[in-house]
């Protein structure tokens, strides 16, 4: 029983950690999305006014 319950306890951690990355992961890459419209929306601004 002793070892089912550390077994039980490493299992959450693990699925902790890995929503935690994943997290980090999505958040990274909306940030470069977002970096990447914003300077073609300024390349745009830019070339309309020219």
């Amino acid at each position: 029983m002793e070892e089912s319950g550390w077994a039980l306890v490493a299992a959450a951690a693990g699925m902790v950690v890995i929503g935690l990355v994943r997290q980090w992961y999505r958040r990274r890459v909306a940030a470069k999305l977002a970096d990447q419209i914003l300077s073609e929306v300024i390349k745009g601004k830019d070339a309309f006014r020219r």
